[in-house]
């Protein structure tokens, strides 16, 4: 993003504005001193959890079971996202009028990896960031114009090919109508459409 850009993004969200923003490890988007000024701290991580890993997968596919109390994933106590590749989103500094909430977290046995170029993971005392590691959180404007942001550390996960896994799309989801003010429909899944096989003659199509 240019400056230009940014400038734009940020008059948007001072006016009340709301963002889903999706930013994945490993790249330098030029959001992160927006969103820095909406109190979430980036870093240039990967997130690991060797408790939750699924088997023959590598532990940097992060398995999330654990959520908070925020009216996104309130609902998702039963419920598992599949990351494929996440770094950590967590509040930073307190600012005024500003309500920062974590939304998914890792296990305690995870971690937050900082040696990125290394292919294994190993945690490292006063190096790597200790669990339960955020990776996703929701920003909420406690005064007026109410501006609200949910900032998660991986875009992948609403891919075409990963959004069926498990729970991702009722986080999406979940995001995109707490974002909208429609919280009465967080939880709500679409149902599933019932697959119907007619066969028909040549004289029945015709």
């Amino acid at each position: 993003f240019v400056e230009q850009e940014l400038m734009t993004l940020q008059a948007y969200l001072e006016r009340g504005g709301r963002a889903l923003v999706l930013l994945d490890p490993l790249e330098v988007t030029g959001l992160e001193d927006l969103v820095s000024r909406w109190g979430v701290e980036l870093s240039q991580d990967i997130v690991v959890d060797p408790a939750q890993q699924l088997p023959f997968v590598s532990a940097a596919n992060l398995f999330v079971t654990t959520y908070t109390q925020h009216p996104i994933v309130e609902k998702m106590e039963t419920f598992m996202t599949l990351f494929p590749l996440v770094r950590s989103v967590r509040p930073g500094a307190e600012a005024q009028a500003l309500r920062v909430t974590p939304l998914a977290l890792t296990s305690e046995a995870g971690w937050g990896e900082h040696q990125t170029e290394s292919t294994t993971f190993r945690f490292d005392e006063g190096t790597d960031s200790k669990g339960p590691v955020p990776i996703a959180v929701a920003v909420e404007r406690t005064q007026e114009p109410n501006t609200r942001l949910v900032v998660v550390g991986d875009s992948d996960f609403i891919t075409n090919s990963q959004l069926p896994n498990v729970g991702n799309a009722d986080l999406v989801l979940g995001a995109v109508h707490w974002l909208i003010g429609q919280e009465q429909l967080i939880g709500i899944s679409p149902k599933s459409l019932d697959s119907i096989k007619l066969n028909l003659t040549d004289a029945n199509l015709r």
